[in-house]
């Protein structure tokens, strides 16, 4: 059973405010360990691309299926280390995803839409497929620049859909699901840090 919490605590625990100023584009590719969770959802490599006019995100997993992979991104920005922004992509039928973007307070514990992050979500099924996120940094307002990035890969069988409303947390602890399990129904990058300086 996966424990429900307040998203903010999770954001809180996977970004890190960071500071700095907007310059020149930086571009980092993360390498994931393969076979530590169950190919649907096992991440194979995490590319952040940071640039003046956006912010994008592709993960790379074994092996995306319709109507169970789904994946997600929480990255912060340079102003406010208690603020993240969500990004998910949930499978809701052959082919199709619902794509949602939040920014979390930890301050109030709450969630608000961000519209402008919504929809923005490309999709390559089967075998090394792929999501890919793209974000405006107009989109990001004080939130743009210097960004700690964490990738989610989820199945939406085991989760019951949206992550957001799950205990990453405990996940990430392994409280629900062993750490290298092979069937684990959840994945997760290292942080990637990327700046625009």
């Amino acid at each position: 059973m996966i424990r429900r919490v307040g998203i903010c605590a999770v954001a809180t625990l996977f970004v890190v405010g960071l500071a700095g100023s907007p310059a020149s584009a930086q571009t980092k590719v993360r390498e994931d360990r393969i076979g530590d969770a169950a190919p649907r959802v096992d991440i194979v490599s995490t590319k952040v691309q940071n640039n003046r006019t956006s912010f994008a995100v592709t993960i790379r997993i074994a092996k995306v299926e319709k109507r169970r992979t789904g994946a997600a991104i929480i990255f912060g920005g340079a102003t406010e280390a208690t603020q993240a922004v969500l990004i998910e992509a949930v499978p809701v039928s052959r082919g199709r995803y619902q794509v949602r973007g939040y920014t979390a307070d930890d301050s109030s514990e709450t969630l608000t839409p961000l519209a402008c992050a919504s929809g923005a979500a490309t999709v390559r099924q089967g075998t090394g497929g792929y999501f890919r996120f793209v974000v405006p940094q107009s989109c990001l307002g004080a939130r743009a620049g210097r960004q700690a990035t964490t990738a989610i890969t989820f199945d939406k069988r085991v989760t019951q859909g949206s992550v957001v409303q799950q205990d990453l947390r405990g996940l990430r602890r392994g409280d629900e699901t062993s750490r290298g399990d092979e069937d684990a129904p959840v994945d997760f990058s290292s942080v990637v840090t990327t700046r625009l300086g």
